[in-house]
């Protein structure tokens, strides 16, 4: 068993992914396996990491079962088929530092027990050139305010910035219904945040995270009119309803089935299970509660009307 295992989760990757394979080639950190499955391709991606695998066989693992359904059960699936004392997650169009694997291991290598480090990244265009210095700056993430509650209910750290431990894992793996789960990533923090793990921050880039029009999930940013056009056509439409209950109801939904694995600090837990079913409440208790806990989320008082 290799030290440090990356979990890279593919689909339709043919454009970046060898870049992203030769930047796992060129770490100054080589005490690693790479684990790849793939959802069902219709590009070149298998035939390209085939090829990766046959050269570099003690580099590269494509691990062959049936598609799984999207990004999410793809990386959960990885978690539960390979087993190594640190997990780092691989996007397919990113492009890591050479000292990315060295630096996350050096950041570790003194603590036990369950834990999760993440670093920072560097936001560039499809061609590499820097577009934000600072990920967690160009997303107004402030680091030292991330705590259990607010959470529950946004996804702050993306899982290609994490090394997490075995321990860690094996508390997250406790989950029922895969379905309830958003990302693998925010599942992940909540896991590590309720369960008081520690939270290793490495603040420097470490990779250089790729938007372009293909991406599940960027870090996208429309100016303010753009921004207001968009959002009231949708309001015209009820589209952006639509959109804003769902996004209430996925992370609570999240939070019930983490309460529901019994994992944690009970008065930790008994906050997660209040906030899960906060949707029975009536709107005043609603927006009071959303007040008095999550004030770093929703600084603006607009935001409330949602809720």
């Amino acid at each position: 068993m290799s030290n440090v295992a990356v979990l890279l989760a593919t689909y339709n990757g043919e454009r970046f992914i060898a870049e992203q394979l030769d930047s796992l080639l060129n770490q100054t950190y080589q005490d690693f396996v790479c684990y790849i499955h793939d959802d069902g391709s219709k590009d070149q991606t298998v035939q390209i990491c085939k090829e990766y695998e046959k050269e570099y066989p003690d580099k590269f693992k494509i691990l062959d079962y049936g598609p799984t359904g999207g990004a999410k059960n793809n990386f959960l699936s990885l978690i539960k088929n390979v087993d190594a004392e640190l997990v780092m997650f691989c996007d397919q169009d990113d492009v890591w530092l050479p000292n990315k694997i060295e630096e996350m291991v050096g950041a570790v290598k003194n603590f036990n027990g369950a834990f999760l480090a993440f670093a920072d990244l560097k936001i560039v265009d499809e061609k590499l050139n820097v577009q934000e210095e600072s990920f967690y700056q160009a997303m107004h993430v402030q680091i030292d305010k991330i705590n259990y509650k607010n959470a529950l209910i946004k996804g702050f750290i993306p899982g290609c910035t994490m090394m997490v431990s075995r321990e860690l894992i094996q508390k997250a793996l406790n989950y029922k219904n895969d379905e309830n789960i958003k990302m693998h990533d925010w599942w992940l923090v909540i896991m590590a945040l309720v369960t008081d793990a520690r939270m290793i921050y490495i603040n420097k880039p470490l990779g250089l995270y790729r938007q372009h029009s293909s991406n599940a999930i960027g870090a996208k940013e429309q100016s303010t009119v753009d921004r207001v056009r968009f959002n009231l056509k949708r309001i015209l439409d009820g589209t952006l309803r639509a959109e804003k209950k769902k996004n209430l109801s996925t992370p609570r939904l999240q939070a019930l089935e983490l309460y529901e694995t019994g994992i944690g600090a009970e008065d930790k837990r008994q906050f997660v299970k209040q906030y899960a079913e906060i949707g029975k409440r009536n709107k005043i208790s609603r927006i009071d509660f959303y007040l008095k806990n999550f004030q770093d989320v929703y600084r603006m008082w607009w935001m409330l009307i949602w809720v």
